[in-house]
């Protein structure tokens, strides 16, 4: 996936390199600090502006499972 550009303020989190992934497990305290369900809505809103497919899976445990399904 092509580095993309943005206008306004960097982005605090690795975009590009998350959702380049066929799937990947994100861990809160580690990869984003906000609340699971904040991380989950800014994934969905970060990957329709991309025209990506997702499925997004937030655990028990804090983590989000997400699936590219743009790879199928």
């Amino acid at each position: 996936m092509a580095e993309t550009k943005h206008r306004g303020r960097p982005s605090v989190y690795p975009w590009d390199k998350w959702l380049s992934n066929k799937e990947i497990t994100l861990t809160k305290g580690e990869d984003y600090k906000c609340t699971q369900h904040s991380m989950c809505v800014l994934i969905r809103i970060t990957a329709a502006k991309r025209s990506l497919k997702l499925g997004v899976y937030p655990k028990k445990d804090g983590s989000i499972h997400i699936v590219n399904k743009s790879y199928e």
